[in-house]
């Protein structure tokens, strides 16, 4: 589980990462990931929003080769690749929570895309004083493709930085 920051223009935005990997050899590892970012901003993309408020969520596949193993300390190389649906809204109410409490909401606030998204980077991690429990970093470029319903696509890609925990077997 990790916090990850995602550039969008001129803002970053937090949110909230879990993945699962599992290795199959000692330096190769599959794995899933989803991801969830939320939050005000002051740029509407062009929509004329008064309070405009952006959330995005990815669903990836995650393949990681570790580079070095020193016990310790880890780095590896991976590259994330899957689906991003993306909204933003005039209003806090996300139409995320719309459907789960069954209300309605104005398709004119409201507007959303999917992207494919392709994320290559690198990651560290340090082990706590010997215990299966490692704080890690990692750094990745977010490629998005796909057409949009606001904005561009080179709006919402850029470098992303994830701070976290994950155990190791």
């Amino acid at each position: 589980m990790s916090l990850n920051l995602i550039p969008l223009s001129n803002h970053v935005l937090a949110g909230l990462n879990f993945e699962l990997e599992y290795y199959y050899t000692n330096r190769f590892a599959i794995g899933a990931g989803l991801s969830v970012n939320a939050g005000k901003l002051s740029n509407s993309y062009g929509l004329n929003y008064v309070h405009p408020y952006f959330q995005c969520g990815n669903i990836v596949l995650i393949n990681r080769f570790k580079i070095f193993d020193g016990g310790d300390f880890q780095t590896s190389l991976f590259l994330k690749s899957g689906f991003e649906p993306v909204e933003i809204s005039d209003n806090t109410k996300s139409a995320w929570v719309a459907a789960i409490t069954n209300t309605r909401i104005n398709s004119s606030i409201f507007k959303a895309t999917n992207y494919f998204v392709f994320q290559p980077g690198i990651g560290t991690a340090f082990r706590f004083f010997g215990s299966n429990c490692l704080f890690s970093t990692e750094l990745s470029y977010r490629f998005l493709y796909g057409k949009s319903n606001f904005g561009t696509t080179s709006s919402f890609q850029g470098l992303e930085l994830s701070i976290g925990f994950y155990l190791d077997e």
